[in-house]
């Protein structure tokens, strides 16, 4: 009896220290998705590409809204991220044409392309 103690005592340590690792992890990870979400927010608006996109409707280009839902459940973001430094023509139809950012470093351009395909939260 003293041994099945032990090891049921053991065993709910162990299953324990798993459920508080792992909500410890589940935090952090919040905490950098929402510190990734304000540095794409904060170039997005910086480099001016709020000029050409709202969040909700369209302007010269697509609403963020409107590249969030093309993309959804699709890992794009390397694929936007080149697109925002290197531009884009006809993507959104004939006419459209994104011009490149080429002065936006990778890095940046793949926390743009995050937050907008996030839904370009707040």
């Amino acid at each position: 009896m003293k041994k099945i103690t032990i090891i049921v005592s053991l065993m709910a340590a162990a299953l324990f220290t798993t459920l508080s690792h792992g909500q410890v992890s589940d935090k952090k990870s919040a905490t950098k998705s929402a510190a990734n979400n304000a540095l794409g927010k904060e170039a997005f608006s910086s480099i001016g590409c709020a000029s050409c996109h709202d969040a909700t409707s369209r302007v010269v280009g697509p609403s963020l809204q409107e590249i969030a839902q093309r993309y959804k459940g699709k890992k794009v973001v390397a694929e936007i991220a080149a697109r925002i430094r290197n531009g884009s023509d006809d993507r959104w139809g004939e006419l459209s044409h994104h011009p490149a950012y080429e002065g936006v470093d990778e890095k940046t351009a793949r926390l743009m392309a995050a937050w907008i395909l996030a839904g370009s939260p707040q």
